[in-house]
């Protein structure tokens, strides 16, 4: 059984997380929050090799900065 590791204190976590995505590219993992503030940020977490061990840093070291990807308001299309 997988281990939990807490990310919420890796750089630019929006908080007020209510929806998690996973994805996995080679040897990252992909993670997309969703806040309840509308907020959508990613980061990616280096997990080959194993994090803590082989120069990958333990968790959330293994993680970039959360990057913001909230799509812009589009006041257009609630205008008639």
């Amino acid at each position: 059984m997988p281990f939990w590791h807490n990310i919420d204190s890796v750089p630019g976590y929006p908080g007020l997380v209510n929806g998690v995505s996973l994805s996995v590219e080679g040897d990252n993992l992909h993670v997309t929050v969703h806040s309840s503030t509308g907020e959508v940020a990613q980061t990616t977490c280096l997990v080959n090799p194993v994090p803590g061990t082989g120069g990958n840093p333990a968790w959330p070291g293994n993680c970039a900065p959360f990057v913001n990807h909230t799509p812009p308001l589009r006041l257009a299309s609630f205008q008639r």
